[in-house]
C-alpha cells in the first residue's frame, strides 16, 4: 500500500462478497459477476466472474498529475468483508480493478491494479469455462493499454457445441 499510495490508490484487505442473487453464481456470494465498462482503456463491454477478490480504494487526496478509472465495480449490495475485523465491513460499490495514468516525475507511467490475481489461472478456466476468455480478454487489452499498443485486435476463440441427441436401435 505504501507504493499504490504513490498513485493514489489502496488495496483493502476485505473479501467481496455479493448479497444479490444476481451478482454472484449460485450458492457461492465470493465468485462474483462484474461487468467490464467500456473505456478508453477497455473498449469493449463484456461480463466476467471473479472469486476471493479483494476491492481497491481511490484514495480522496486527487492529484492533478494522476488519473484514475475505475474498470471493474460491484454492484451496490456487495459487501467488502474485512479480514481482520479491525474496521467496519465496506458497503458497495466497491471497485475491483483500477487503472492508473501517472503524469508527475520523469517518465509517465501506468498500472493497473486488480483485486484477484487468480482469474486467468488453470483453474478459473476448468471452473468458469466461457467466462475464462473473458478474462483473458480483459488482460490482454491491459497489459496492450500499459504497454501502448491498443491499436492490435484481439480475436476471442470460438466456442464450439457439439450437438448430439439420442436415439434407439428402432429410430436407427
Amino acid at each position: 500500500n505504501d507504493l499504490f499510495s504513490k498513485f493514489n490508490l489502496a488495496v483493502n484487505y476485505d473479501r467481496v462478497k455479493e448479497t444479490n442473487e444476481n451478482n454472484h453464481i449460485p450458492n457461492d456470494p465470493n465468485t462474483i459477476v462484474l461487468n467490464v465498462n467500456s473505456s478508453s482503456i477497455i473498449p469493449q463491454k463484456f461480463i466476467t466472474l471473479l472469486n476471493n477478490s479483494r476491492s481497491i480504494s481511490i484514495l480522496k487526496n486527487e492529484k492533478e498529475y494522476i488519473k484514475t478509472t475505475s474498470l471493474m465495480k460491484t454492484s451496490d449490495d456487495a459487501i467488502g468483508e474485512m479480514v481482520n475485523k479491525s474496521r467496519d465491513d465496506l458497503k458497495g460499490p466497491l471497485d475491483i480493478a483500477v487503472a492508473v495514468e501517472y503524469q508527475g516525475g520523469m517518465t509517465p507511467s501506468k498500472l493497473i491494479v486488480m483485486g484477484n490475481a487468480s482469474f486467468i489461472s488453470d483453474s478459473a478456466y476448468e471452473r468458469y469455462g466461457n467466462y475464462y476468455n473473458n478474462s483473458i480478454v480483459f488482460f490482454l487489452q491491459s497489459m496492450s493499454w500499459m504497454i501502448d499498443k491498443q491499436d492490435e485486435i484481439i480475436v476471442p476463440t470460438k466456442a464450439y457445441e457439439n450437438n448430439m441427441f439420442a436415439i434407439t436401435q428402432q429410430q436407427v
